[in-house]
């Protein structure tokens, strides 16, 4: 588990390092001003001092509303990640800010994708109610000109491979002086805004098949259903029984099967169902 924080938002990333440490899962802090790295280490934090590339980044205040500076420090904390991943060969990196909250290891959800590069979700938290908010957007998106919705870079699951190193470089080269400030229509590129273009437009050798008007997934209903009676044994002491396991299968393939064709309708192509249930997450040709 990876965050960042600078010297005004200190409370927030402890109340992140010591929910990190509840679950017992391995985390470290990028401090983007020696302050920020001095406290962390006093509350015994492992910690990246990232004060000399940040050097232009306030240390005591907020810049969310300063385009320029919140994107600078996009792309350190990418960028930044990126190079801790690489040098200390961490399988799996979950990038995430410091104002969320785990409930549980992360790995209990991550072993159900294990060959995923990449994993994020989108700011879709309800398609009724942006096409409520918003009758001109076909579609539950929320980044200008996008094609989906708002990727969610609050949290990303990085593992370590080629794929998963190329994305992110390529979203930090988004981020980067050289780079575009803004789309053609005038808006800032963001940290998030530069993701999800670079997802939208398949820019990357891995992303080419979005050119195809396809969809299909590979069930996990065995995997998940198995997961699930262990954790009713531990529970109940009590095997769980056929009946529940097999309704249990049902709805979550139900529920797979509506997302994947919600999926498919927002990028206008065909679903194609699994025909035998697999161990991969969904999976665009």
């Amino acid at each position: 588990m990876v965050s960042y924080t600078n010297s005004g938002l200190m409370r927030w990333a402890l109340n992140w390092a010591a929910i990190c440490s509840s679950i017992k899962v391995k985390h470290l802090v990028i401090a983007f001003d020696r302050d920020a790295a001095a406290a962390l280490q006093l509350n015994g934090i492992l910690v990246h001092d990232a004060s000399a590339a940040a050097a232009a980044l306030p240390s005591s205040t907020r810049f969310r509303e300063t385009p320029e500076l919140f994107r600078l420090m996009g792309h350190i904390k990418v960028s930044t990640a990126l190079q801790l991943q690489q040098q200390y060969q961490w399988h799996t990196m979950v990038l995430s800010d410091t104002d969320t909250a785990w409930l549980q290891h992360p790995a209990l959800l991550l072993r159900f994708w294990p060959a995923a590069d990449l994993l994020v979700s989108t700011d879709c938290l309800s398609a009724a109610a942006v096409a409520a908010q918003n009758v001109s957007v076909p579609r539950c998106q929320m980044m200008p000109g996008g094609w989906t919705s708002a990727w969610n870079t609050g949290i990303v699951v990085a593992r370590n491979t080629p794929a998963a190193a190329a994305a992110l470089q390529e979203w930090a080269n988004r981020l980067g002086p050289a780079a575009l400030s803004k789309t053609a229509e005038g808006w800032q590129i963001d940290d998030q805004l530069g993701f999800s273009n670079m997802i939208d437009e398949g820019s990357l050798p891995w992303t080419k098949h979005f050119a195809a008007n396809f969809l299909t997934y590979q069930n996990l209903v065995t995997e998940y259903v198995a997961h699930v009676a262990r954790v009713w044994q531990q529970h109940t002491g009590k095997p769980m029984a056929l009946l529940h396991q097999h309704l249990l299968a049902a709805a979550f393939q139900l529920q797979v099967l509506a997302e994947a064709l919600a999926a498919a309708r927002v990028l206008g192509r065909v679903l194609v169902p699994p025909s035998t249930p697999g161990k991969n997450t969904c999976v665009l040709q």
